[in-house]
Formats: C-alpha cells, structure tokens, sequence
C-alpha cells in the first residue's frame, strides 16, 4: 500500500488516517478483484485464518506472497459483493508500524451477512517505494452473528429452526448386588474342633495301645525262650547205667560200656648203691692262750 509520512510543509499522517485508508482500499479489492489482494503481502508476510470455535488443528497458517495468495482464493467467501465495515480501530506500533483491528460483514448476493473480524500489523516499506505492507494478518469468522436481510426481517420463518438433537440418554449402570458376608457361628465351630480333636485324641490313644500290646507280646516271648533254655541246663544228666537199665526195660540192647585203660604200674623204686657216710661232726675253734 503506498502512502507517505508527510509531504513539504504539511503533517504526517497519523495512524488512524493510514489505517482507514488501508482499510478502504483493502476490501475494495477483495469484493471487487481478489485475484490481486495478494499485492498487500510479501515475502516475510505471515495471515492466519479460522472460525469461531475452532480447535488449532483447524486453523490454517500461510507465509510468503504465493501461499497467501492460494490461501485468500480459498478461504475468503465466494459470492460475498460488498463489505459493510462497522469499526475500524487504529494504533501506532513499534519502528513506525500500525496495528488496525476491522469489525463488519460481509454480504451476500442474497443479503445474507457473515460477522467477521480481522486485525492487521502493518510495517513500514521504502521499496519500490514509500508506504506499507501488510506483515501479520488474522482473520477470524464468527459463526452465530449473521444478521438477516431487511426481506428475512419482515417475514420471520413459518417453522422454528429445528432444534439440534437431544444426547441419548446413557442407560443406568447396573450395579452388581453387594456381596453379603454369611454369618458365621463360633459355637458350631467351637464344637466341631473339639470333637476333631477328641478324635485324634482316640486315634493317639490306641495306635499307642497297639503299640504297647505288641511290645508286652515281644517281652513275653523272650521270657518263655530264656526260661526254656534255663531249664535245660539245669535238668541233670543221666549215667549210662541208669539209661542201659532204661533200656533194657523198654527192650532196647544198648552197648557195653568202654573200659578205661589200664593205668601203667609206677616204676619200682630201686636202692643206690652209693655208700652212706655219717655226717661230719662240728669242729671247735682254737682257744687263745
């Protein structure tokens, strides 16, 4: 956008006499010859676009002159003829810059209005020569404002506007009944352990007296053998007469008895034949005169 901060003996222009001017210029060309809006912007340009209520993964961001041109060719309305502006606000910004804020609507072939609201930062340009550019851009429609032609006024619809359809209604949760904790009788308990364990008590009680029975048969039995083997050895021996006189009573024929050997005769004593001498008789000692 061209323009000059001031002239030969004349006052600069103060930002709400740029900003107006831009404004006026601005629209005239999108209703009338959009396929040059894009001569605003340049290279280091950066526009935004969205609708009211729109999440960031709906908002488009474009840069540089030939993705701002492919952005305004889709995004801007089609069929809009004019825009009716209702405020435009402008403000002086840093190294010579101007924030304008734009509040209108544009209007359509059949009446219709959109609302719509859009602020620019325009920066100072010396090339090709002295003026602005529009740096940052936001546009932002919004939805729910539209304000009806002077014909949809006086004749408002015969049939309400249908009503946006109501939520299901989620289906009560079935809850699961609380468990119940049954009751629990100690006294049934009580008696059932003590009958279990008077029951080990007997099982104790007998396999011990299997067990003692079964030592007091062993210790029997031991007696009886110690006893037999003691009276054998003290009933007395028989002589082979009295068991030969047995014998011949019952008509048995047992042999003789074995003589014992004669017993050598002990050797005669015989007589020396050494001379005996009488023994030698004691001598006095010599007495001492």
């Amino acid at each position: 956008m061209g323009g000059s901060d001031g002239q030969a003996g004349k006052a600069p222009l103060s930002a709400v006499d740029i900003g107006g001017s831009f404004v006026l210029q601005y629209y005239r060309t999108l209703t009338t010859d959009k396929d040059n809006l894009h001569k605003y912007y340049k290279d280091e340009s950066i526009a935004s676009r969205g609708t009211e209520g729109a999440s960031p993964d709906e908002i488009t961001y474009t840069s540089g002159v030939e993705e701002i041109r492919q952005d305004i060719q889709a995004s801007f309305p089609s069929g809009a003829s004019r825009a009716e502006i209702n405020c435009i606000q402008s403000l002086e910004s840093k190294q010579g810059g101007i924030m304008v804020l734009v509040l209108g609507y544009f209007v359509y072939s059949d009446s219709s209005k959109v609302h719509f609201s859009q602020v620019f930062f325009l920066d100072k340009q010396t090339e090709p020569y002295a003026g602005y550019f529009v740096q940052n851009d936001i546009l932002r429609y919004v939805t729910g404002k539209g304000e009806p032609s002077d014909a949809q006024a006086e004749s408002p619809p015969l049939l309400p506007p249908p009503q946006p359809p109501a939520p299901p209604t989620p289906a009560p949760a079935v809850q699961a009944p609380p468990a119940t904790t049954p009751a629990v009788d100690y006294q049934t308990e009580a008696r059932a352990a003590a009958a279990a364990q008077e029951a080990q008590a007997a099982r104790d009680l007998a396999f011990a007296q299997e067990a003692q029975a079964a030592e007091d048969q062993s210790a029997a039995k031991a007696i009886a053998t110690a006893d037999a083997s003691e009276a054998a050895e003290d009933k007395p021996q028989r002589s082979w007469a009295t068991m030969a006189a047995e014998g011949n009573k019952k008509g048995w024929a047992l042999p003789p008895a074995a003589k014992g050997k004669a017993q050598a005769p002990a050797p005669a004593a015989t007589s020396s034949t050494m001379p005996v001498l009488p023994p030698p008789r004691p001598t006095r000692p010599a007495r001492c005169t």
